[in-house]
C-alpha cells in the first residue's frame, strides 16, 4: 500500500512538473495583467508542490497507510488539477494569441489600404487642383449657405489681384462687386440664386469692379455640387472676361450704323446678292435707278429688274466673278426706270464665310454716263484733225499698220507720200493763221476728191500731210499720184477774196523694199520729201539707199547740240508767263529751251530736241534746262516773287528710270521748294506706256512737284488712266484755241476738256490765247489759267525779271505793257 502511495505522488510530481514547463512558456507570451495573474497561479503551484512535500517529508511516514493513501490521492488529484488547468490556460492563451496575431494582421491590412486610399485621395485631391489651375478661365466655390468662398483657382487669384487669403471665407459680392451692383444675394439677377432657385445651372452676364475701379463684363456660369443625398451644398462659379467682346460688339453696331449711312448717303448704287444672284441689299441709289424698293427687290435676281439681255450680261458677270473669287471691274450699259441708257463702272467681288466658301456678292455701280459721253468726244479728237477733218498721226499709223497687214497677206505693195506745202510758213506770216488754216482745209478738201475708197489722207500737223496708197501695182502707180496732188495744187486758192498759189514737195516710199513697219516708212518718206525741196521744190522724188540728206542734217545738228552742250554758252532758256483768269496776275512762268546757233541763229525747239532724242543727249539737254529754270525761279523767291516755273518734259528724258532722282537733286541744288516746279509732260507720251507713266508720276508726286498734262486733247487718254495720274493741272492744246471762236464743235471740245478737268479736280490752262475774243470765252467757260502771245511773248530772263518787277497784271482789263520803258535797272538783280 506504501509503494502505491508513492507512486501517486511521484505521478503527480510528473504531473506537476510537465504543467509547470508550459506555465513558463505561456508565461513568456502573456503581458499586462494576465501575466500578474499567470503568476500568482505559477507561485500558488509552487506553494502546493513544496508544501505537500515538506508535509510528506515531515509526516508521510508517520501516517497511517489509509491516510497515507488518502494524502496522497489527494496530492495526485490536486496535480492533475494544475496540470488540467495549466493545458486548459495554455489552449486558451494559444487561442487568444492566435486571434490577436489574426487582429493584428487584420489592423495592418486595414492600415496598409487606409493608406493607399489617404494616397488615391491625395492624388485626386492634387490632379483636381492642378485641373483646376489649369483653367484660364476664373473658378470660385461657393458655400450655399454662407454664400463664402472656399476655394479658388490660380486664374481667379489672377483675375482678382489679391492672395488667397484675402479672398477664402468672404463672399463673391464683396470681392468682385461694386457696391452700386444689383447683386446682393438672394437676389433675382445672382447667378447663385438662379441655380438654388431652379436647381439647375446658371448663367448671366455680370458687371465686375477692379480693385482699381475698372468696370468689366463678365459672363458668369454657376453649377450645383450636391452631397450623397443629391442636396445642394456648393456651388462652382466660373467667370469669364467678355469686355472686349462687349465693347467690340458695341463697335461693330456703331460701324454697322455708319456703313448703313454711308451706304444710303451715297450716289453710287450698292447692292449684295447671295450665291444664286438674289438681291439681299439694295441701297437707296440703286432703288432711285431702277425705281424698285429694297422690299421689291429682295429675293429677286437681275430679270426682275433690268430688261432680258442685260439681266443675262449682269448675271454671267457675277458668276465670273464667283468662279474666280476676285475683285473684278466691269463697264455696263443698264437701261434706267426712265428709259435712259446709262453707263455705270461697276465693281463686283466676292462674299466669304469664315470657312472661305463664297456666298455670294457685292457690287458698287458709280454712274459714269457723262464721262463717258466726254470721252467719246476725247476719242474722236483723238483719231480725227480738228481742223480738217482727216485722220490724224494716231489714226494715220493705225491705217498705215492694216495696210502694211493688208499687202502683207496678199503679197502686194503699198505706197506712203510724205508731203508738205511749200512756203507756207510765208501765209501764216503775210495772211495771218486764220488764213493758213482755210488754206489747209482747200488742200485736203480737193485732194480727197481724187483718192480711192481705200485710200487714206491724213494731216499730221502743221502743213504736213501723209497718204497712203493701200494697193498698188507698181512704184509708178505712187509717182502717177503724186502728179495729180502737184496738178490739183497748182491751180489757185481762193482765201478770203484773194487767189493764193501754193504747191508741195512730195517724198514717197514704197512697201516693202523701203521699210516693213509705219515708223520705218513715214522716216524714209520723210527723208525722200527733204530730197523732194532740196531739188527745187513742187516736184516728188522716191526713198532710195543713196537718201542722206536728212541722215547728214541730222548728224550737223547732232555734232552742233554737243558741241553747244560743252561751251554751255548757245543753249539759252526763254520764259512766257502764265496768268490768272480775271485778275491777270502773273503766277508762273513757262521755261522754253533755245539755241543760239553761232552760224544758223535761233534754232526751233522741234530740230535739235528730236535729234537729241535719238542720240540719247536729251538727258544733258533736259538736266540743263531743268537746273537753269529751278535756280532762275530761286533767284525770282530770293528777290520775293514766288513764282512757280514750268519746264517741259521731253519722252526722252522719262526713259531714264532716275529721272525723279534727279528733279530732287536739282531742286535741292537750287534751294527751290518742290511745290513751285512743274513739269509738263505730254499726253502721247503719258500714254505711251501708262502703267509705267502711274508709277512715274507717283514717284514724283512723292517729292512734291506739280504734275501738267500738256497738248491735252491731242493725243488719246482714256478717263480711267487719266484718273490714275497723279497730275495737277491740264492744258488745253493751243490748235483748240486757235479755232474757239470760228467753230462751236471746236468750243464744245473746250468746254468739255475744262469741265472734265474740274470733275477730276485739275486745274486747266489754255495756252495760246492770241486774242481777247478768245480770252472772252474762256472765262465763259470758268477756265483757270492761260497764256499766249495775247498776254506776252516768250522772252529772255531779263526782260521776265522786268515784266515781274512791273507786277502788272496782263489781260483784257490791263494796259499794254512795254518793257523797253521799264527802268533797266531793275532787272538784273532778278537774273542769274
Amino acid at each position: 500500500m506504501r509503494v502505491f502511495s508513492i507512486l501517486m505522488v511521484l505521478i503527480g510530481v510528473i504531473f506537476l512538473a510537465r504543467a509547470f514547463l508550459p506555465a513558463k512558456i505561456i508565461l513568456r507570451h502573456v503581458s499586462g495583467h494576465l501575466r500578474r495573474k499567470w503568476l500568482v497561479i505559477l507561485n500558488l503551484m509552487a506553494f502546493f508542490l513544496l508544501g505537500y512535500l515538506l508535509f510528506d517529508a515531515v509526516l508521510f511516514f508517520n501516517l497511517p497507510l489509509p491516510l497515507e493513501l488518502v494524502t496522497a490521492g489527494v496530492f495526485l488529484g490536486g496535480a492533475v488539477f494544475v496540470f488540467l488547468i495549466i493545458y486548459l490556460c495554455k489552449s486558451t492563451i494559444t487561442a487568444q494569441q492566435k486571434a490577436e496575431a489574426e487582429i493584428v494582421k487584420l489592423n495592418e491590412s486595414l492600415e496598409q489600404k487606409v493608406a493607399e486610399r489617404t494616397r488615391e485621395l491625395k492624388q485626386l485631391s492634387d490632379f483636381n487642383r492642378i485641373v483646376l489651375d489649369s483653367i484660364a478661365d476664373p473658378i470660385s466655390i461657393i458655400d450655399v449657405e454662407t454664400f463664402q468662398i472656399i476655394d479658388v483657382n490660380q486664374a481667379f487669384l489672377k483675375e482678382i489681384k489679391l492672395p488667397a487669403e484675402q479672398i477664402i471665407g468672404r463672399t463673391c459680392y464683396d470681392i468682385t462687386h461694386h457696391r452700386s451692383s444689383p447683386c446682393t444675394p438672394p437676389h433675382d439677377s445672382c447667378p447663385l440664386f438662379e441655380t438654388l432657385t431652379h436647381d439647375d445651372h446658371a448663367t448671366m452676364l455680370h458687371v465686375h469692379w477692379t480693385l482699381s475701379g475698372e468696370k468689366r463684363f463678365v459672363e458668369v456660369l454657376t453649377s450645383p455640387i450636391r452631397d450623397e443625398k443629391g442636396k445642394i451644398v456648393q456651388a462652382v462659379h466660373i467667370q469669364r472676361d467678355i469686355t472686349e467682346r462687349i465693347e467690340t460688339d458695341e463697335t461693330l453696331r456703331e460701324n454697322q450704323e455708319l456703313l448703313r449711312v454711308v451706304v444710303e448717303g451715297t450716289f453710287d448704287a450698292i447692292y449684295v446678292k447671295d450665291i444664286e444672284g438674289r438681291y439681299r441689299l439694295f441701297n437707296a441709289a440703286a432703288s432711285h435707278l431702277t425705281g424698285k424698293s429694297p422690299e421689291e427687290v429682295y429675293g429677286r435676281d437681275d430679270t426682275f429688274l433690268f430688261p432680258t439681255e442685260e439681266a443675262k450680261i449682269l448675271m454671267d458677270e457675277d458668276r465670273l466673278v464667283m468662279d474666280v473669287g476676285l475683285t473684278r471691274t466691269f463697264e455696263e450699259r443698264l437701261t434706267s426706270v426712265d428709259g435712259e441708257n446709262l453707263v455705270f463702272m461697276t465693281t463686283k467681288g466676292p462674299l466669304f464665310d469664315v470657312n472661305k466658301n463664297i456666298t455670294g456678292i457685292f457690287g458698287v455701280a458709280h454712274d459714269i454716263t457723262e464721262l463717258k459721253r466726254a470721252e467719246e468726244q476725247i476719242r474722236n479728237l483723238a483719231y480725227t484733225d480738228h481742223l480738217t477733218g482727216l485722220p490724224n498721226r494716231l489714226l494715220l499709223l493705225d491705217r498705215c499698220e492694216q495696210a502694211i497687214a493688208t499687202a502683207k497677206r496678199r503679197g502686194a505693195q503699198m505706197a506712203l507720200l510724205f508731203f508738205d506745202l511749200d512756203h507756207f510758213k510765208n501765209i501764216n506770216d503775210t495772211m495771218g493763221h486764220h488764213a493758213g488754216d482755210l488754206l489747209l482745209k482747200a488742200v485736203s478738201s480737193r485732194i480727197l476728191k481724187i483718192l480711192r475708197a481705200n485710200d487714206t489722207l491724213a494731216r499730221l500737223g502743221g502743213d504736213e500731210f501723209v497718204l497712203i496708197c493701200s494697193s498698188i501695182d507698181s512704184p509708178q502707180d505712187a509717182g502717177v499720184v503724186a502728179k495729180k496732188i502737184l496738178e490739183l495744187l497748182q491751180q489757185p486758192f481762193e482765201i478770203e477774196g484773194k487767189n493764193i498759189y501754193s504747191n508741195a514737195s512730195i517724198g514717197i516710199v514704197i512697201y516693202p523694199e523701203d521699210g516693213e513697219d509705219s515708223s520705218i516708212l513715214l522716216k524714209h518718206a520723210d527723208l525722200a520729201m527733204y530730197a523732194a525741196k532740196a531739188q527745187g521744190r513742187e516736184t516728188f522724188n522716191f526713198f532710195s539707199d543713196t537718201l542722206n540728206v536728212k541722215a547728214r542734217e541730222r548728224a550737223v545738228i547732232e555734232e552742233d547740240l554737243r558741241q553747244a552742250l560743252r561751251l554751255s554758252d548757245q543753249l539759252l532758256l526763254h520764259y512766257q508767263p502764265q496768268i490768272e483768269f480775271g485778275s491777270g496776275r502773273i503766277f508762273g512762268m513757262e521755261a522754253l529751251c533755245r539755241w543760239l546757233h553761232p552760224v544758223h541763229g535761233f534754232i526751233a525747239p522741234d530740230k535739235f530736241i528730236p535729234v537729241a532724242e535719238q542720240t540719247g543727249l536729251i538727258r544733258q539737254v533736259g538736266y540743263w534746262g531743268l537746273k537753269t529754270a529751278c535756280r532762275q525761279c530761286s533767284e525770282w523767291h530770293r528777290n520775293g516773287f514766288p513764282l512757280s516755273v514750268a519746264v517741259n518734259v521731253s519722252i526722252g528724258q522719262l526713259q531714264f528710270s532716275d529721272f525723279p532722282e534727279m528733279v530732287q537733286e536739282v531742286l535741292d541744288e537750287a534751294g527751290l521748294p518742290p511745290e513751285y516746279l512743274e513739269l509738263e509732260i505730254t499726253e502721247s507720251m503719258l500714254m505711251h506706256s501708262a502703267n509705267k507713266s502711274v508709277e512715274l508720276l507717283n514717284r514724283l508726286k512723292e517729292i512734291g512737284v506739280k504734275i501738267a498734262i500738256d497738248d491735252f486733247g491731242t493725243g488719246y487718254s482714256s478717263l480711267s488712266y487719266l484718273n490714275k495720274f497723279s497730275v495737277d493741272k491740264i492744258k488745253i492744246d493751243q490748235s483748240f484755241i486757235r479755232e474757239i471762236t470760228q467753230r462751236d464743235d471746236a468750243a464744245s471740245i473746250v468746254l468739255a476738256i475744262v469741265s472734265i478737268g474740274h470733275s477730276l479736280g485739275l486745274k486747266v490752262i489754255a495756252e495760246g490765247v492770241e486774242t481777247q475774243e478768245e480770252e472772252a470765252i474762256l472765262l465763259g467757260f470758268s477756265c483757270d489759267e492761260a497764256q499766249g502771245y495775247y498776254y506776252s511773248k516768250p522772252m529772255s530772263a531779263l526782260d521776265a525779271g522786268r515784266l515781274i518787277y512791273m507786277n502788272t497784271p496782263l489781260g483784257v482789263s490791263s494796259p499794254d505793257v512795254n518793257l523797253s520803258e521799264a527802268d533797266p535797272s531793275i532787272a538784273p538783280a532778278l537774273i542769274l
